[in-house]
C-alpha cells in the first residue's frame, strides 16, 4: 500500500483517505521550478504566458493521465477508489506510482464528471481494471483562475469561481466552454488555507 494510507483500519475510511489525498496532489512546473502550491507532490510542467488579477493563462507541455468517468448519479468516492488502486499497483506491471497534485474534476453538462490523475513518469502501465484508463493529452494552453478557501470546496464555490472566469474572459479570449476543470491540491482532512483552481482550455 502508499504510506499514506497505512493508517487505514477497513475499507471504508480508506475511501475516506483516498478521496482526502486525491483533492491535493499535481506538481506544475514553472519555468523548471515547482511552484509553492505543489508542496513535495510531483505536478505537470507549465510555463505562464500571460497573468492579470483575474486568470493567467498556462501552456503545458504533453502529460499522461490515468482517468476514469462517474456519472452524475454515481459514487464519487468510488471512482477515486479506482484510481488510487491502479497507483497502488493494479496495473500490468504491479507497479506502485507516487501521488501527484492537483487532482482534476473535469465536468460537462448532466453533471457527469470524469476524475484524473496526472502521472509523472514515462510509459505510465496499463490499468487491469476496464473502468480505468490512459489519457495522454498533447500540449495545451489553459486560461487559470485561482482561489484559496480555508475549507475544502463545495461545487457551489467551484461554480461561483468558474462564472467569475468566465465574465472575465468575456468575448474577447476563445475557450471550450463545454467542459471545465476544477482542480484541488489539498486532501480533505488539511487544515489550512487551500490552493483551488478552475481551467478552462484555451482554443
Amino acid at each position: 500500500m502508499l504510506t499514506w494510507c497505512t493508517e487505514s483500519t477497513g475499507e471504508t475510511f480508506m475511501m475516506e483517505k483516498i478521496v482526502i489525498v486525491l483533492l491535493g496532489c499535481f506538481p506544475l512546473l514553472v519555468h523548471g521550478q515547482a511552484p509553492v502550491f505543489c508542496r513535495e507532490f510531483d505536478c505537470p510542467s507549465y510555463t505562464m504566458t500571460e497573468n492579470s488579477t483575474e486568470f493567467e493563462v498556462r501552456q503545458y507541455e504533453p502529460t499522461s493521465w490515468v482517468v476514469t468517468n462517474v456519472s452524475s448519479s454515481g459514487n464519487v468516492s468510488a471512482a477515486f477508489g479506482r484510481l488510487y488502486f491502479y497507483l497502488d499497483g493494479r496495473n500490468d506491471r504491479d507497479q506502485q506510482i507516487n501521488m501527484t497534485v492537483p487532482v482534476l474534476r473535469a465536468t460537462g453538462g448532466g453533471g457527469n464528471a470524469t476524475i484524473m490523475f496526472y502521472l509523472g513518469i514515462v510509459n505510465p502501465p496499463n490499468p487491469t481494471d476496464s473502468s480505468v484508463s490512459l489519457l495522454h493529452l498533447p500540449q495545451m494552453s489553459f486560461f487559470v483562475r485561482s482561489f484559496n478557501l480555508d475549507h475544502m470546496p463545495t461545487d457551489g464555490e467551484y461554480e461561483r469561481e468558474l462564472r467569475a472566469l468566465e465574465s472575465a474572459l468575456g468575448t474577447q479570449s476563445s475557450y471550450d466552454a463545454s467542459v471545465a476543470y476544477y482542480a484541488g491540491y489539498h486532501a480533505p482532512w488539511f487544515q489550512g488555507e487551500r490552493h483551488n483552481e478552475i481551467w478552462l482550455e484555451q482554443q
